[in-house]
């Protein structure tokens, strides 16, 4: 009787993009990092949370969360998050970051992300909300106790 192989697992090869620049240096890294990982999208997604929910409490004037929200620029984000990274980021670390959001794997873990961060914002509004809560009724406890 025959033995059967096990299946091959299918290696994850590494992406390499059309559209990927020369990495020349260490910021060209970051960026091109900071892109597979749609850090600049993220970011945007939390500032649109964020006016969201000042919005929805009336922390703003009508229509200041739209304008806000319209001008914000993912770019902008990125350009001040990129020397964070050179502060802390060596090549060897950017190249590894980089061969694993060029990977399947990565590919699919970053487009993950951005829901990732949605449900993770309304989990920590939610738990900001409790402990403002929470720590309101202590002081409360508190005032009453000295009074």
């Amino acid at each position: 009787m025959p033995s059967k192989k096990p299946a091959k697992k299918p290696s994850a090869r590494r992406a390499k993009p059309a559209d990927r620049p020369p990495l020349r240096n260490p910021e060209d890294k970051v960026r091109w990092l900071l892109h597979l990982t749609g850090a600049g999208d993220i970011g945007k997604q939390i500032v649109d949370n964020l006016m969201d929910t000042l919005a929805a409490q009336g922390t703003f004037p009508a229509g200041f969360a739209e304008k806000y929200k319209e001008r914000a620029e993912p770019h902008e984000l990125v350009d001040r998050i990129v020397p964070v990274y050179l502060r802390h980021c060596d090549e060897e670390m950017l190249d590894a970051a980089i061969a694993l959001f060029e990977s399947a794997p990565g590919r699919r873990f970053a487009r993950a992300q951005l829901a990732i961060t949605q449900e993770s914002s309304v989990i920590g509004q939610q738990w900001g909300l409790e402990l403002a809560q929470r720590a309101m009724r202590a002081l409360e406890e508190d005032q009453k106790g000295i009074g």
